[in-house]
This record gives C-alpha cells, sequence and structure tokens, in this order.
C-alpha cells in the first residue's frame, strides 16, 4: 500500500533539498557571468513556477496514490524527485552544467514515462496535473543546453 501522507511529505522534502540547492543563484557571481539563452526568465520567475509545481506534485500524489495503477509509477516518482532535489546541487553549488544536463535530461524522459502512463491509465483530468512540470523541466532542459553550448 502507498502511504500518500510519506509522499507528500517526500514531496515538500525534495523542495526544500532543491531550494536550498538553489538560495543564492541570484547572486551567485558563477552563474551571472555565464552566457543564458534570451528566453531565460528573470531570476523571480523561478520563485513562483517552483512552489506551484511542488503543490501539483502535492495534488498528484494525494489523488493519484487512491488509484491501483499508481503503483506502476511509484519507484519512477520516487527516482524523479531524488533527481529534481540534486539538479541544484549540481547546477548551482557543485558548478556542473554538463552533469546537471544529464540530471535533467534524465529526469524529463522519467516524467515523460509518468505522464504517458497515467493520461493512458487513468483517463480523467488528474492525469494532467503533472503535465505542467514535464513542460518546465522541458524548458529548464532547454535552458541548461544553451548554457552548456555557450560556455
Amino acid at each position: 500500500m502507498i502511504n500518500k501522507l510519506l509522499l507528500c511529505i517526500a514531496v515538500v522534502i525534495a523542495a526544500a533539498i532543491g531550494a536550498f540547492g538553489s538560495i543564492d543563484s541570484g547572486s551567485d557571481t558563477w552563474y551571472q557571468s555565464l552566457q543564458r539563452s534570451i528566453l531565460t526568465p528573470p531570476d523571480f520567475i523561478f520563485g513562483i513556477i517552483w512552489p506551484i509545481l511542488y503543490a501539483f506534485m502535492i495534488v498528484f500524489v494525494i489523488i493519484g496514490a487512491s488509484y491501483n495503477s499508481f503503483s506502476n509509477i511509484y519507484k519512477t516518482f520516487v527516482a524523479q524527485l531524488l533527481l529534481n532535489a540534486a539538479w541544484p546541487w549540481l547546477f548551482f553549488t557543485y558548478h556542473l552544467p554538463k552533469v546537471a544536463l544529464i540530471n535533467i535530461v534524465i529526469l524529463v524522459v522519467l516524467n515523460a514515462r509518468i505522464v504517458k502512463i497515467i493520461c493512458h491509465d487513468f483517463r480523467d483530468i488528474y492525469g494532467y496535473l503533472h503535465v505542467p512540470y514535464l513542460l518546465w523541466l522541458m524548458f529548464a532542459a532547454y535552458l541548461n543546453l544553451i548554457i552548456v553550448i555557450s560556455n
């Protein structure tokens, strides 16, 4: 049986770990010196988007864990949470944009798998709660790729 409370706590912990890894990105001279995409949003946008996406994840877990087919994505969901928490540390703390790019590409693949399964198995609006997260990851992967190519 999947414990909804435990998964919700895991989402909050992943959000906190990720936040601590990027807390000073706006004043980080390394990050500020990088050539970035012209599509890179202002720093404050990330502080708006990520809490919304994590809230969607929590709703996703609360509703989804009651579906039998959630067990098909449980391990993938936990794995992507770990990778999500690691990305800001790889990128902002350790200044490893190439490793962070590999991380985020894996994140996109895992979350595309999750979306495919939930949209097929659940067949209701709930399945689409995870789509904005996947789209944001794809955009973030693009931003990360431009940094790797340009620097």
